[in-house]
């Protein structure tokens, strides 16, 4: 073995240009084709969120008497049909920017069906105190890619926060309700036991002859009779 390697180092060494000009020539040929070839951008956007049972019960349902921990879909709450439909709206000014200055075109139904495409969402850590989402859309426009990522996650985090203002408002009417209902009900059992202490005077621990007086008559009455 070792002489036939010293021989494959021989014929390299004596016929190197024949080997090393042909892989230039190739990588030199690959390089310039790839110039031609149209680029792709991978646009991504990473933030944080909490996560809390309670609150996240709240934002989905509502106050509750019983709270459990949800499942949900994190493409469909950030990259969904809504979200979509709320992103395309919102850049609308881009892409009307874009069309008046002649510059490169963005179709909205393309765009569309790119982003339903392409638009991925994943976790980097996936805990029960904290999720790190990193939201990806491969693109061959720069600062189309930047501008998407960049609104879905900002979309994303106004929702979120104008669905807690809402649920936190329910919460707050239903624990509020919860307290007059209880005031009410404690009022209600508090004239119950007053209007009963009212007709059974006699009978209260803190008439010390009552009782004696009732166990008096009850054997006088036994006596007679």
């Amino acid at each position: 073995h070792s002489e036939a390697l010293i021989e494959i180092w021989e014929v390299l060494s004596r016929y190197r240009w024949r080997f090393i000009l042909p892989a230039f020539i190739v990588c030199a040929g690959m390089l310039g084709g790839s110039l031609f070839l149209p680029r792709k951008y991978d646009a991504e956007a990473v933030f944080d969120r909490r996560t809390d049972v309670v609150m996240t019960e709240i934002t989905n349902r509502g106050a509750t008497r019983v709270y459990q921990d949800p499942k949900s879909s994190l493409q469909e709450e950030i990259a969904g049909q809504v979200a979509i439909d709320q992103l395309i709206e919102r850049i609308k000014p881009f892409i009307y920017h874009r069309i008046n200055n002649q510059q490169r075109r963005v179709d909205p139904e393309n765009l569309r069906v790119e982003l339903q495409r392409n638009v991925t969402v994943n976790y980097d850590i996936a805990t029960s105190n904290l999720d790190r989402i990193r939201l990806s859309f491969v693109t061959d426009d720069p600062e189309l890619g930047r501008l998407v990522v960049n609104t879905l996650v900002l979309n994303y985090i106004e929702r979120t926060r104008t669905q807690l203002d809402r649920k936190l408002r329910e919460a707050a009417g239903f624990f509020s309700n919860e307290v007059v209902r209880s005031r009410e009900q404690i009022e209600k059992l508090e004239n119950a036991k007053l209007g009963y202490e009212i007709d059974h005077a006699v009978l209260l621990p803190d008439n010390p002859t009552g009782v004696t007086a009732t166990m008096s008559e009850t054997q006088a009455r036994l006596t007679h009779a």
